[in-house]
């Protein structure tokens, strides 16, 4: 597996996200939308969308049927918005700024997890203001981001 990604990067690839590699400049715009919590507009038969509303979001979700207006809307509080912002972002390359997620009393459990992380390779940047995870760290994505979340 790492030797596929050293050929995608010699080819001048750069893993952008959790699942895709791009040239630069040329990464999913619309798909980076969602990583970054950005309203996202869909139109069509079970497709999904979202509103960011600063704080708070709304997700809807369009029926399966053609020619269906039939849809649903789930409301995201503050709190849903504040973990959701915070695993979407980490799964791209941009990384985030922990500061934004972590409470002070569990910070030095986050900072010890955080060098654990870094010395296996798991992390290219690695302080508390911006995380972000390195192609390694994108394999085991869920599990670093799953720990991470029961930190907060």
């Amino acid at each position: 597996c790492s030797s596929d990604l050293n050929q995608l990067q010699g080819l001048g690839f750069e893993h952008y996200e959790v699942s895709n590699f791009s040239k630069p400049k040329f990464s999913a715009k619309h798909n980076l939308q969602y990583w970054r919590s950005q309203s996202v507009a869909a139109i069509g038969p079970s497709a999904t969308g979202f509103l960011n509303l600063g704080e708070t979001g709304v997700r809807y979700k369009w029926g399966t049927s053609v020619g269906s207006a039939k849809h649903s809307e789930e409301i995201i509080t503050a709190e849903e918005l504040k973990v959701e912002n915070f695993f979407l972002s980490m799964r791209i390359n941009e990384g985030t700024n922990l500061n934004n997620y972590i409470a002070a009393p569990n910070m030095s459990e986050a900072i010890a997890f955080i060098e654990e992380l870094k010395s296996g390779g798991y992390l290219i940047d690695a302080t508390v203001e911006h995380l972000t995870l390195s192609p390694k760290g994108f394999l085991c994505a869920d599990s670093i981001i799953s720990r991470l979340l029961s930190l907060f």
